[in-house]
């Protein structure tokens, strides 16, 4: 069904004009190391995320241009728990889908969905085995 809806968000934003072919533009594209695309292009050839049994996901909301403080506070009145930045003018957020639907109709907002499971791997550790030791980062509050 997931699927099913990507394709056909995709399908009426081309009919609507608002993708361009010609997507040379880096302000349009998602960047997790070696993977880059841009999500209205390409957004089908993902595996989506796991979802709670709330519905809670990670989840990525790209804005048109650099997302300012009054973005952010919009995210975060949405309901949605900002996490972390990702170029280009995208927050990796936590949320349900009730949320991501308040979250797309902010202002600015080019395009959301779930955060796959393969942008989190980096390719230089394919085919490796053995132990990988974590660090981890606590900020105030923690």
């Amino acid at each position: 069904m997931r699927y099913a809806c990507r394709v056909l968000m995709a399908i009426v934003a081309m009919s609507s004009g608002e993708l361009s072919l010609a997507s040379n533009d880096e302000s349009r594209t998602l960047s997790f190391g070696a993977h880059r695309f841009d999500p209205l292009l390409e957004s089908t050839l993902y595996r989506p995320g796991t979802e709670t049994q709330e519905g809670y996901a990670l989840r990525l909301v790209q804005f048109d241009r650099s997302p300012d403080q009054r973005a952010l506070d919009q995210l975060k009145s949405a309901g949605a728990k900002v996490l972390q930045y990702y170029p280009h003018n995208a927050y990796l957020v936590w949320s349900n889908a009730s949320v991501a639907a308040r979250a797309s109709a902010i202002e600015g907002v080019r395009w959301q969905g779930e955060f796959s499971p393969e942008w989190k791997s980096a390719p230089e550790l394919k085919g490796r085995q053995g132990q990988i030791d974590n660090v981890a980062a606590l900020g105030p509050g923690a």
